[in-house]
């Protein structure tokens, strides 16, 4: 467990059945409690260790962060802690993790007593409701993945139109902006001096 705020008036607490709970301390209310679960295969996780990083030190607005180990997968997990979505996941080593210590980096621990040093990504610092388009794409990506697992294995009748609609977009989106990053990467090649040829000496 851990506390939500500095002020620390909200814990946040994983249990055993695989939930997260936030609990306000004064009057011990738990004000919300949500599964924790994987998008790309709708398991369920128990973490054994959680810890709130993000929320002392960071721009208003920005998103704190729910970082949390699990035995069962031997995963090391980061969360949106506000939303509880899964932002990244790295697993371990063949041992499950023990315990984890929340210290510049963290530097969580296997059964062995192996330590193995985690960082922050960059993109992780930057503010949006979201995050970072690096990250949001990423987790676009889990989540599509999931749904086309649902999605191939339905027998409904479903209304498909305003999906495909707005997949559209998104393809388009993607190419248009694929083809600009090729241009200034060409653009840029293209502005770069060549190298002074030797003079030959004769």
């Amino acid at each position: 467990m851990d506390f939500l705020d500095e002020k620390c008036e909200t814990l946040l607490v994983s249990t055993m059945d695989r939930h997260i709970t936030k609990v306000e301390v004064a009057s011990g209310t738990v004000i919300e409690s949500s599964k924790i679960t994987d998008p790309e295969n709708e398991d369920t996780v128990a973490l054994n260790r959680i810890a709130i990083i993000g929320h002392r030190g960071l721009a208003e607005g920005d998103t704190s962060l729910l970082v949390g180990v699990s035995s069962a997968d031997k995963s090391l997990r980061v969360y949106d802690a506000d939303k509880n979505l899964l932002l990244t996941r790295e697993h371990g080593h063949t041992e499950g993790i023990s315990d984890m210590l929340r210290r510049p980096p963290s530097v969580p621990t296997d059964l062995r007593g192996q330590a193995m040093a985690y960082g922050r990504r960059q993109s992780m610092n930057q503010t949006s409701d979201f995050g970072s388009v690096v990250m949001a794409t990423e987790q676009t990506c889990r989540m599509l993945r999931a749904y086309l697992k649902k999605l191939m294995g339905s027998k409904e009748e479903l209304a498909l139109d305003e999906l495909e609609v707005e997949l559209e977009k998104v393809v388009k989106a993607v190419r248009e902006k694929k083809g600009t990053t090729a241009k200034a990467v060409t653009q840029n090649d293209a502005d770069e001096p060549e190298p002074a040829k030797a003079k030959e000496s004769f």
